[in-house]
């Protein structure tokens, strides 16, 4: 509410809390919705976990995306993650800041 009252757009990027099933399902959108903020759906994050080492994509070649602990982004996780922030912005046609 501060940052939206100094003019700022509030952008959330959903991070999911399990693979499977989730406890936090649906935060952030209530949250987004609610503020009028912005938001990121979890999908970018969820991509990056079909390049895990664990799973058969990686076994198959594709390059991991993530670390070897399987839940921290490596700099192709984080390169990808960058991208689906800069294509969310466009999106949203929010004016780009001019301090790049």
């Amino acid at each position: 509410r501060q940052c939206q009252a100094r003019g700022a757009a509030v952008i959330l990027f959903e991070i999911p809390c399990g693979l499977i099933t989730d406890p936090t399902r649906g935060v952030f959108r209530e949250v987004a919705r609610e503020h009028g903020a912005w938001l990121i759906p979890d999908t970018a994050i969820r991509k990056l976990v079909f390049c895990s080492p664990a799973f058969p994509p990686c076994r198959w070649g594709w390059l991991p995306q993530l670390s070897d602990d399987g839940i921290h982004p490596n700099s192709r996780g984080n390169r990808a993650l960058a991208i689906a922030v800069r294509d969310a912005i466009r999106e949203l046609n929010l004016p780009e800041s001019e301090d790049r």
